[in-house]
């Protein structure tokens, strides 16, 4: 069972790389995190809501690949998020830190894939389903007040004269995102 467990794990795998690569390079292509987050997240929770409603074992397997397409993903375009919205190297090192504590999820994950719920695991998979969702509503909500902040900053900036925007620029009052004329990354 363990050899044959180890090798049905490897075309997920190559699906969770795969995800990853084509959505962070679609990612860096246009410049964009967050829906690029929301949607590989939304595509986990299609493969998660199948492995629950099923109980078919080959459509569940097909679903994980899906899945896990997904949900490697969001890791390197949120990283890549925190760092074009954190332009001051001070605070920087400090969110880069907390993002460092993310392989918590591991323990978790850990506790809830017990013996005790094979071979469905459904409330374990319930439960990731819930947690993902729970980050699809988060994303989306911080895309939308940076879609708000950023309105307001193009407002002021448009009523800035050039002068006021180049010393704004070098201003030692406002730093990083602070500044009027910081726009941030969506």
């Amino acid at each position: 069972m363990g050899i044959k467990a180890n090798l049905m794990s490897v075309t997920p795998f190559f699906a969770a790389y795969a995800g990853l690569l084509a959505f962070q390079k679609s990612s860096d292509h246009f410049k964009e995190r967050s829906l690029h987050t929301v949607v590989a997240l939304c595509l986990s929770v299609v493969g998660l809501a199948v492995m629950i409603g099923s109980k078919n074992n080959i459509l569940r397997y097909v679903f994980l690949h899906v899945c896990i397409g997904g949900a490697f993903a969001p890791g390197t375009t949120i990283a890549a998020w925190l760092a074009d919205n954190t332009p001051d190297p001070s605070i920087r090192v400090v969110v880069f830190g907390l993002l460092g504590i993310t392989p918590i999820s591991q323990v978790i994950a850990g506790q809830i894939y017990q013996r005790k719920y094979a071979p469905s695991f459904r409330t374990p998979l319930i439960i990731a389903m819930g947690i993902t969702i729970t980050a699809i509503v988060i994303f989306s909500s911080v895309r939308v007040l940076y879609m708000i902040e950023n309105a307001k900053r193009r407002k002021l900036i448009a009523n800035m004269t050039p002068e006021e925007i180049e010393e704004e620029k070098y201003s030692s009052v406002r730093r990083g995102d602070r500044k009027r004329t910081f726009i941030r990354a969506l």
